[in-house]
């Protein structure tokens, strides 16, 4: 146990890392697909897709290994621009624990820091930009559009 979080053992031993009582300090900047473009008018529309798609695609390719996932997440987060607001997928993790485990003198705890870190690395350099990846996004982008237009055509059908 580090910092009260069991990293190996029991599910019940586990910390729900969304949940209260659980502060994460640290995040790693995991990134996005660039089909989004902060300043087009449908910005907003198609980076729900992207980031969807993406999130879906790192917890299914990439999961959080069993063992951390008390101490660490995928979400989105928002940053500022000159033009507005975009979004990147990071990975959230508890920095304490992570500084535990490299400070710990138990073996054990030395070898689960260093595996973190090279999971880390290895989420890190997916690529985000494949071709594939960003033709599912636009394929998803289309079908919501179409969605989207097709919800509209029956608005103005609807009598008044």
């Amino acid at each position: 146990m580090v910092n009260g979080s069991k990293l190996i053992g029991e599910p019940e031993a586990k910390i729900n890392p969304q949940g209260s009582g659980n502060i994460f300090m640290d995040y790693i900047n995991i990134g996005a697909n660039g089909f989004a473009q902060v300043g087009d008018d449908e910005y907003y529309q198609k980076n729900i897709v992207e980031m969807k798609i993406l999130l879906n695609y790192l917890e299914t390719k990439f999961p959080v290994p069993e063992k951390f996932s008390s101490i660490a997440f995928y979400t989105q987060k928002s940053f500022m621009h000159d033009f507005g607001s975009y979004s990147e997928i990071v990975l959230v993790y508890n920095d304490n624990v992570v500084d535990a485990l490299e400070c710990s003198v138990n073996e054990e705890e030395m070898k689960l820091y260093d595996e973190f870190w090279e999971w880390v690395s290895s989420v890190e350099s997916v690529d985000l930009e494949s071709d594939e990846l960003t033709q599912e996004i636009i394929d998803k982008y289309i079908v919501a559009l179409k969605k989207k237009q097709s919800k509209m055509r029956v608005k103005w059908a609807e009598p008044a």
